[in-house]
C-alpha cells in the first residue's frame, strides 16, 4: 500500500524483535537497543532493550520488582496500569505496562517493560 510503512525487524545480540513505523533508532549506554517514538518532531514514547546476567535464580516478577525500585527515582508520578503473566518464546515472562512523566515535562509518557528469566 502505497504511504503505509512496514513494521521494521530488527536484531540486537542474540534478540530479534520488530518495531513498528515511526520508531527511531538512537544509541544509549548499556543498552543492546534503543528507540524513540516521535510525534510531530517531538519524542512521545522511549524503548530500551537490555540484556543482564543474573547472579542467582530469579523469577520474572522479582527482577521487575527490583527493576522498578532501581528506576523509581526517573519514573515521576509512576502509575501502573497492568501486569501480565506470560510465555515469550517458551519462558516465563511478565509484561508490564504504566505511566510516568519524564523530567521537566507535561505529557505523560506509557511505558511497557518485557521481563523474561
Amino acid at each position: 500500500v502505497i504511504g503505509v510503512e512496514a513494521a521494521t525487524p530488527l536484531t540486537a545480540d542474540d534478540i530479534a524483535f520488530t518495531m513498528p513505523p515511526g520508531w527511531v533508532a538512537k544509541e544509549a549506554p548499556g543498552m543492546k537497543a534503543y528507540q524513540v517514538l516521535m510525534y510531530q518532531g517531538n519524542p512521545v514514547g522511549e524503548m530500551y532493550l537490555a540484556k543482564e546476567p543474573l547472579m542467582a535464580p530469579k523469577t520474572p516478577s522479582q527482577l521487575l520488582e527490583e527493576g522498578l525500585r532501581k528506576n523509581a527515582p526517573a519514573l515521576q508520578n509512576y502509575q501502573p496500569l497492568e501486569t501480565l503473566h506470560l510465555k515469550v518464546a517458551g519462558r516465563d515472562a511478565v509484561l508490564h505496562d504504566y505511566v510516568y512523566y519524564p523530567p521537566q515535562s507535561t505529557v505523560p509518557f506509557t511505558g511497557r517493560v518485557v521481563v523474561r528469566s
